[in-house]
């Protein structure tokens, strides 16, 4: 009996079952750092669902996140002017992988850290076509920040658009300053204007603009309510229409 149980115990420990990658594993990680290490190369792979299949092309990316691999099996491009492949590509599992994938072919030039040898080529990036983008980013921001009012009501800011689309404003405190020599104050309106610098004829003409859209503004309210009225369920008339209980 103690004969047969250790020759059964000897054929269990001599079989061994082949190396899968299973998550969290020693194996996948040197795995993704391999894959990883080898994006842009030929590859072949062969997967073991949902059927077994082998695909043969060009390592894309491996994300160790997502645990996922991309493969171009389209053949790579001879002109190294092309920065692009066409073609099919296929996500693959890294999980399904039946083995560890096989390298055909390395992208990279062995004697090189460059990026000089990929295939598909790989164009320079316009930096500073890039860093003047931030820029002008970074300016519309700052530029949206300063005329937006602090503090001030929804009216007001209304006001200070309407007012900017004509003349040059900014805010100085909860107040209206245009064209720098005039101060439109809270409630702003016609009244509430005042001359900080050149003289009378600037605050004439803030007031005359001022006028004028503060109506466009009333008009605007008006049309809107109306709307919003036609858009109510008419309500019955001296109970016309109205079921009694009962």
């Amino acid at each position: 009996m103690d004969q047969k149980r250790q020759h059964a115990g000897g054929k269990t420990a001599n079989t061994t079952a082949p190396a899968l990658p299973q998550t969290g594993t020693p194996n996948l990680v040197s795995l993704n750092e391999a894959l990883c290490a080898a994006i842009g190369a030929r590859i072949r792979v062969t997967v073991t669902s949902p059927v077994s299949t082998t695909y043969e092309g060009t390592l894309m990316t491996a994300d160790p996140i997502t645990q996922l691999l991309v493969i171009a099996t389209s053949p790579p491009p001879t002109d190294p002017s092309v920065t692009s492949l066409s073609g099919s590509f296929h996500i693959i599992p890294i999980a399904s992988l039946a083995s560890v994938p096989t390298i055909l072919s390395i992208a990279l030039s062995s004697q090189t850290s460059s990026f000089t040898a990929a295939l598909p080529a790989l164009a320079p990036l316009p930096i500073a076509a890039l860093r003047a983008r931030e820029e002008a980013a970074i300016r519309a921001i700052k530029e949206r920040d300063q005329k937006r009012g602090k503090g001030v009501t929804k009216e007001a800011q209304e006001i200070f658009d309407a007012l900017g689309k004509t003349l040059p404003v900014a805010w100085k405190g909860t107040g209206i300053l245009v064209s720098d020599s005039v101060l439109v104050e809270p409630p702003y309106r016609i009244g509430n204007c005042r001359a900080t610098g050149g003289g009378d004829s600037a605050l004439s003409r803030v007031r005359k603009v001022l006028e004028m859209e503060l109506k466009k503004l009333e008009l605007r309210r008006a049309s809107a309510n109306i709307k919003l009225n036609d858009t109510l369920p008419a309500m019955p008339k001296n109970g016309v229409g109205m079921r009694k209980g009962g």
